[in-house]
């Protein structure tokens, strides 16, 4: 069905950090054995598909991550045709929790950086450069914040 015009995104019911894991054990006609090794792609690369990004992107060139103080930084050089920069942290095995970093681009010296300050753990950083909707460069990285 449709919600205000929107397409419907079928998130399965109940509580969303388990929720791909439920809907897995659930498919009928699969053994348990074949359950168990497969993966369920959300795909899309916003915060819930921040997890396995699905779409093929060229790396961005001199990216990188660190974390440190609490906060997760990431930079890197601009790709050729981008209008921004956004960025998703995703906490490793717990793909409900997330949080949105901030980007800034620096038209002058073609670079960006990003920043955000998530709970301690271990965190999977995607950081992407867009044309629109378009993935012109992405960077991907697992940082521990302390």
């Amino acid at each position: 069905g449709m919600t205000k015009g929107l397409p419907d995104p079928r998130i399965p019911a109940g509580p969303l950090a388990d929720a791909w894991r439920r809907t897995r054990e659930g498919l009928p006609l699969i053994s348990p054995l074949r359950k168990g090794q497969m993966e369920v792609l959300v795909v899309g690369t916003g915060l819930a598909g921040g997890v396995k990004v699905v779409r093929k992107a060229p790396r961005i060139k001199g990216a990188r991550t660190a974390s440190k103080g609490g906060r997760v930084q990431a930079s890197g050089k601009l790709p050729e045709g981008a209008t921004k920069v956004v960025q998703s942290l995703v906490r490793a095995g717990q793909p409900g929790v997330a949080v949105a970093g901030r980007c800034r681009i620096r038209r002058a010296e073609n670079t960006f950086t990003c920043s955000a300050k998530p709970p301690r753990g271990r965190w999977r950083v995607v950081t992407q450069a867009r044309r629109g909707a378009t993935v012109v460069g992405q960077a991907s990285a697992i940082v521990t914040v302390r």
